[in-house]
C-alpha cells in the first residue's frame, strides 16, 4: 500500500499525502464554473506531544480562516473548505494552501505557546513561509 498518492486532471486534484507523523489530504475541483469549485482540505498528526501539536492547528486554523475557509479543529485534526470561488481566486488560495503546507512541516517541534502562533500567522500572511529555523527578533 502506498503512503501517498496524487490524482491530477485538467481541473481537479486529490492529493493524499503521508510525510513523517502527518497526514494530509487535499481535494480541489477548480474550472469555468465558480459554483461546482471547491478545496478540501485535512491536516491531522505530528511528531511532538499533542500540546504542540494543537499549536501547529490552532496556526493552520487561525490561517485558513483568514484566507476564507470555513475551519473546524478537533484535537490536532483540521478539516477546512473553501466552496464557490472563480478559478483565479481558488488558485491563489490553493497556492497559500501549499505555502502553508511547507511552513508548518516542523512547526510542532518549536512552537512554545499561543503567542508565538499569532505571530507566525501574521508572519505567514505577510509573506513569510519558513519558520524551520528559529529567528528571534531583538
Amino acid at each position: 500500500m502506498l503512503a501517498s498518492y496524487a490524482v491530477i486532471s485538467y481541473d481537479y486534484l486529490n492529493l493524499n499525502l503521508k510525510f513523517g507523523y502527518h497526514f494530509v489530504i487535499i481535494d480541489v475541483i477548480c474550472g469555468d464554473h465558480a459554483e461546482n469549485n471547491y478545496i478540501q482540505f485535512r491536516f491531522s498528526g505530528g511528531g511532538d506531544d499533542m500540546t504542540k501539536r494543537m499549536l501547529r492547528a490552532d496556526f493552520l486554523k487561525r490561517v485558513l480562516d483568514r484566507l476564507g475557509f470555513k475551519v473546524s479543529m478537533r484535537s490536532d485534526l483540521i478539516d477546512a473548505e473553501l466552496k464557490g470561488e472563480v478559478k483565479s481566486i481558488l488558485l491563489q488560495k490553493l497556492e497559500m494552501t501549499g505555502r502553508l503546507l511547507g511552513a508548518t512541516r516542523l512547526m510542532d517541534m518549536y512552537l512554545k505557546d499561543s503567542e508565538m502562533v499569532e505571530k507566525y500567522v501574521e508572519e505567514f500572511l505577510n509573506g513569510r513561509y519558513h519558520f524551520a529555523t528559529i529567528e528571534e527578533k531583538k
